[in-house]
């Protein structure tokens, strides 16, 4: 293409599609008054042309007014907004109604409709972020934030009659193939145990994993990441690491697939038997779906996380997203306690699974006091806890039990909170060496000296 050549650039809207449903909501054998908003689920700006947006804006004022919507009422809605005359009078209105298609045709119509509206929301929002990138006293984490929400699509959200809500319910509870397609296409814990208290990691919600210093939180998330990823169903997972380097996160994950020691393969003498079986591993992690995001280098800021929780989610399509670990994430808001920080870093986050349809699970620390103790956790030994129990759905503790060594870690494991689920207990062993995790078959017992508060 030469360089003098120009590219017509087309508004995204179907004319015909417009007059299509347009003439059917206007059709007088419709048994429906709200034919427009209840079959169609279309808002009168989803359409383009302006006159058909006035037809449908007046369309709508009719219906809420309690009346049937024809070409008599409508005209005469437009007539009282002054606009019957721009939108080509009563002889307009006939035409779109002299059209004929069937009710089956009016869905796709609605569907085309809906689409070009999304088309050209995305256009608007991509052209702003483009005219604000020139700006440079709009931070880059803000460019970033505005682009991944038009990747997410920002559709509207309207509320839904209970009657709707009540028959999609019934319609899911009774598909028992399509729930146990669900579960099985649902990040879980992978471990047995675990997975009998947290039955799956449901979308939209916010996990947090805390335990003292040792107790290998990290080491699990990345575990649970892992085996996700590498289950028969390759669910695609996000591991956002603020603490360790992608490397090092990287040698876990491998040890935990070859059953090598973590750490052997960078000793001089490594046996060949070790280097081939980490060859191996290598193999197979280079396959599967799982994207590490690397920000150990600077201190990230909550914007930046959850611009890279948005886009592991809306680029690599995650399901399943850790975040590594809270209390490394800074506010760039002055003049606010840690704890109210913290807060509103939960809120946010709880907000981002539900927007994008996903689970974020967020490593935490407990607190010192509680470390001192060395009681079994509650969600309340969460350090500056104030608000992550509140926005969590799943919280789930590590305490240390009789019985770990410095190779072998039994962990008690406590589901302190589990939002519309049984909370419970069970015991995990975590294999120190070599980053891998398994069910004990029992909760443990405490170490001597130490109480149980639940």
């Amino acid at each position: 293409m030469s360089d003098d050549a120009q590219v017509e650039v087309k508004v995204p809207y179907d004319e015909r599609a417009e007059t299509a449903l347009l003439g059917d909501c206007l059709s007088d054998d419709k048994k429906s008054s709200c034919y427009l908003q209840t079959k169609t689920e279309i808002a009168a700006d989803d359409f383009y042309l302006t006159e058909h947006v006035d037809i449908a804006r007046a369309i709508e004022a009719v219906v809420s007014s309690g009346k049937r919507a024809d070409p008599v009422t409508v005209g005469a809605e437009l007539t009282k907004q002054g606009k019957l005359d721009s939108v080509g009078g009563y002889a307009y209105l006939q035409k779109l109604i002299d059209l004929h298609y069937t009710d089956a045709d009016s869905g796709t119509y609605a569907d085309i409709i809906k689409d070009m509206a999304r088309r050209r929301s995305i256009a608007r929002a991509t052209r702003d972020v483009y005219e604000q990138s020139f700006n440079l006293a709009i931070p880059l984490s803000s460019l970033r934030e505005a682009l991944s929400q038009v990747l997410v699509d920002g559709s509207e959200t309207r509320s839904r009659k209970m009657f709707d809500s009540c028959q999609e319910e019934l319609t899911r509870v009774v598909d028992r193939e399509k729930l146990k397609e669900e579960r099985e296409s649902s990040p879980r814990s992978r471990i047995k145990a675990l997975d009998e208290i947290i039955d799956r990691f449901r979308p939209e919600r916010l996990g947090i994993l805390a335990g003292a210093p040792s107790t290998g939180k990290s080491s699990l998330a990345g575990w649970i990441v892992l085996k996700n990823a590498a289950s028969d169903r390759h669910i695609p997972c996000g591991f956002v690491s603020l603490e360790m380097p992608e490397g090092e996160v990287l040698q876990r994950l491998v040890a935990g697939e070859a059953g090598v020691e973590n750490g052997e393969i960078d000793r001089p003498n490594v046996s060949d038997q070790t280097l081939k079986a980490y060859q191996t591993a290598l193999n197979t992690l280079s396959s599967l779906p799982v994207y590490i995001v690397d920000s150990t280098r600077c201190q990230a800021t909550e914007d930046e996380v959850l611009n890279m929780v948005q886009l592991m989610a809306v680029v690599d399509g995650c399901k399943l997203i850790v975040v590594d670990y809270l209390q490394l994430i800074h506010s760039t808001k002055g003049n606010v306690t840690r704890a109210e920080e913290l807060s509103r870093l939960a809120a946010r986050l709880k907000t981002t699974a539900v927007r994008l349809g996903v689970y974020i699970l967020a490593v935490s620390q407990v607190s010192r006091e509680a470390v001192k103790q060395g009681n079994a956790l509650t969600m309340q030994d969460l350090k500056d806890s104030s608000g992550l129990e509140q926005a969590a759905d799943d919280i789930i503790l590590l305490s240390e039990a009789d019985g770990s060594t410095d190779e072998r870690g039994i962990l008690l494991c406590i589901v302190d909170k589990h939002r519309s689920g049984k909370r419970g207990r069970c015991g995990v062993e975590f294999d120190k060496q070599h980053q891998t995790w398994s069910s004990t078959g029992g909760a443990p017992a405490l170490e001597e000296g130490k109480h149980d508060r639940a």
